[in-house]
């Protein structure tokens, strides 16, 4: 990992490009965020109806659920806690106090009528007891119907209050409640043990019945009693008794809450297809419910979560800029390439937008636009790795979205994967006829089999797959469209630009072909060498092949000092080594300036210019020395003015012209060519070239020169194969 050199490349970037650059992350950072919450709000939690609708008419459409839904009813819960609530009975508790008291005041009453009327009517004044008529009903009964009274009298109270007397105020209160029994605790006479029994309210002794009960009680004795006894009991029961019988309200209170408070949650399931309201039936208000539920389900703001997504996004994005400075060798290049992914990301987020927006949720996967962008940065880089590491960086900013799962993490990262495979860089447009046909077949495969795994309906495979090719075919289509106008503005050396360019009708070609016929020969030569070589190795053959065909186009201008064009006289003869030396460094300059004037890609410019590196011109330099040393005055001889100016190769396509351009030229000096002078040759100027550092900047291992060398071994035998003699009588 060169961090020194990657600083390089973005010191290189002038400071509009970085501010621009910094601007596209913050917006792809920001669109990345506000997807999930787009979409959930447009598409996923949104049900439209014809109508509003209300609970009890009927539909006129049917309403289907769009997606997976699990939720807590609200409103059903807090009936289902209200009904637990309303089903626990008013509590009444049996007090012993009160019990007590109306017996204490019983037996109070008997003793005092039994003591004489001044000790009853203390009685009634302490008691608080108006009923004064009690003593002449007491006095008017003979002495055996006052035995009688008193018993009975007794026997009536230990009745009611066993049975139990219930305040007529509390049991209006629970009826207005809408409470019909109630829930009674009273002691069993056998143990005293307290019970709960449900008991009607009709059923209950209150003031307001008690004369109904004291008759029904009387019935059991079978005994005609005179009216004026019957009159006495009836008087003094009412005197003394009350009620025993108390409506605890906190305990009932404390009971319901418990009640609610045990009841579950209620969660209703929606399934995907289910249907919450079908055509011409009742409308039900949980219907209605469920609906409100979806549409009120929009994603809420969790700003941990956010942060989350923001320091997520940034470090996937941050890694796929780093990766794209990192691994791209032309530092003019790595801003138009950085703007490109970034911009198309942003793009495909739109677009995600609109496709959630207008397509239906099923189809969603195969829907999105995830292929364009890998697929236009793999044609414009010609390396398949930038288009993946687009592509991966753009599903994880899909994997955010409320719906997103592994199934369809995976099928994107797959149909990616194959559709990068099946690229070939070919040079014809109708190789990417092919690549679309190849990789919709193989997206076809993948969708059946993620539509296994995904347990969707088999009613929706075949428009899946249709849909998954009409992507593909799409991103196609739209690549067709965009690539040649990248190629045009950015001057971008795609294998079709690049192509083009090796169409010998070129007006530079042309003009090298009729002016400097040698120099043609050689380039053209070089060209297929570096071609082969570039190949051979796993590089830009396509960029090696142009830049082996133009590296001499400087030469056209004065062809007759570059020896291959010379016919009879060398005309550097009669100039000075100096002045030979700098025509021959000129071819350089003069080639870039024509690059540039017909509009060549900077990539073939730069091999152009980087084909002799900064290596010395050895032959002028050594005529230069052997005149310096048979000089009369010797002096020291310059090298500087016998090299070129030009940078070493930074490229190995670079490096390949100019291994092939030394080994074409060199090997026109064999005189009787075979395979080992040609292996011995290469190896000679390979060394020279890797003693001089000419290599040190060019990428290229010393596996990959032994490749290039049986390359231009190969090339040059067959190219100087020898042929049989005819004799010239064999010519008649």
């Amino acid at each position: 990992m060169d961090l020194n050199g990657d600083r390089e490349k973005f010191a290189k970037i002038n400071s509009k490009a970085k501010a621009f650059l910094c601007f596209l992350f913050l917006v792809l950072i920001c669109l990345g965020i506000s997807l999930p919450f787009l979409v959930s709000k447009e598409s996923l939690n949104e049900i439209k109806t014809i109508r509003q609708y209300v609970p009890g008419e009927l539909s006129d459409e049917d309403v289907i659920a769009p997606f997976d839904l699990t939720f807590i009813d609200e409103v059903a819960t807090q009936e289902a806690k209200a009904n637990a609530s309303k089903a626990v009975l008013p509590i009444f508790t049996y007090s012993l106090s009160k019990t007590s008291l109306v017996e204490s005041r019983c037996n109070n009453l008997i003793n005092s009528l039994k003591d004489g009327s001044n000790k009853t009517y203390d009685f009634l004044i302490k008691e608080g007891i108006n009923d004064f008529a009690l003593f002449s009903l007491y006095d008017a009964l003979s002495q055996k119907e006052q035995n009688q009274a008193l018993l009975l009298f007794k026997d009536c109270v230990q009745y009611m209050m066993g049975i139990g007397i219930y305040s007529s105020y509390d049991i209006d209160k629970i009826t207005k409640e809408g409470y019909t029994s109630i829930n009674s605790y009273i002691p069993t006479s056998i143990n005293f043990e307290v019970k709960g029994a449900v008991l009607n309210t009709d059923n209950l002794i209150t003031e307001e019945t008690l004369y109904e009960q004291f008759i029904l009680w009387l019935a059991k004795y079978n005994i005609e009693f005179s009216p004026s006894l019957l009159n006495f009991v009836y008087n003094a029961l009412n005197d003394v008794i009350d009620n025993n019988i108390i409506y605890d309200e906190s305990e009932t209170a404390r009971m319901r809450d418990l009640a609610a408070s045990e009841v579950d949650t209620i969660t209703h399931q929606i399934k995907e297809g289910d249907f919450l309201i079908k055509k011409d039936t009742i409308v039900t208000e949980q219907a209605l419910r469920t609906i409100d539920i979806i549409n009120s389900s929009n994603a809420k703001l969790d700003f941990v979560k956010i942060f989350g997504q923001v320091v997520f996004f940034s470090v996937v994005t941050l890694a796929a800029i780093y990766y794209f400075f990192s691994s791209i060798s032309r530092s003019y290049r790595i801003a138009q390439y950085t703007f490109i992914f970034i911009i198309g990301v942003i793009l495909s987020i739109i677009a995600t937008y609109f496709v959630y927006r207008f397509v239906d949720s099923q189809y969603i996967s195969q829907a999105i636009p995830f292929l364009f962008i890998p697929l236009l940065l793999t044609h414009i880089t010609n390396r398949k790795r930038y288009g993946f590491t687009v592509g991966i960086l753009f599903i994880c900013y899909l994997s955010f979205l409320p719906d997103s799962d592994l199934v369809r993490f995976f099928y994107m990262v797959f149909v990616l994967e194959v559709s990068l495979l099946f690229v070939r860089f070919g040079v014809t447009r109708l190789d990417v006829i092919y690549q679309a046909f190849y990789s919709s077949i193989s997206a076809m495969f993948i969708t059946v089999i993620f539509h296994f795994i995904g347990k969707t309906s088999y009613a929706y495979l075949l428009n899946e797959i249709l849909v998954i090719v009409m992507n593909i075919c799409f991103s196609y289509m739209l690549l067709a469209i965009t690539l040649p106008l990248l190629e045009y503005f950015l001057n971008i050396p795609t294998v079709f630009r690049l192509h083009e360019l090796c169409l010998a009708d070129t007006p530079v070609l042309s003009r090298l072909r009729s002016q400097a016929v040698g120099t043609f020969n050689h380039v053209n030569n070089v060209s297929d060498m570096a071609y082969h070589a570039a190949k051979e190795i796993g590089v830009n053959s396509e960029l090696a092949r142009v830049g082996g065909l133009y590296h001499d186009i400087g030469k056209g201008d004065h062809p007759e000092y570059f020896i291959e064009n010379q016919k009879d006289k060398n005309v550097h003869d009669d100039m000075k080594v100096t002045l030979s030396a700098a025509v021959i460094k000129s071819h350089v300059k003069s080639g870039v300036e024509k690059g540039k004037e017909m509009g060549l890609p900077q990539e073939v410019i730069d091999i152009i210019d980087q084909h002799h590196g900064n290596d010395l011109i050895q032959y002028f330099y050594n005529l230069a020395v052997k005149e310096a040393e048979n000089s009369a005055v010797p002096y020291t001889v310059n090298e500087e003015d016998f090299r070129y100016n030009s940078d070493i190769p930074q490229t190995p396509e670079a490096a390949i012209v100019m291994l092939a351009d030394c080994f074409e030229a060199a090997s026109r000096t064999i005189k009787k060519p075979t395979t080992q002078r040609y292996e011995k040759l290469a190896t000679s100027i390979f060394n020279n070239k890797i003693n001089g550092g000419q290599l040190n900047d060019s990428k290229l291992t010393l596996t990959d020169l032994e490749k290039i060398k049986k390359v231009f071994v190969h090339d040059a035998f067959g190219r100087d194969h020898q042929r049989i003699e005819y004799n010239k009588d064999d010519n008649k």
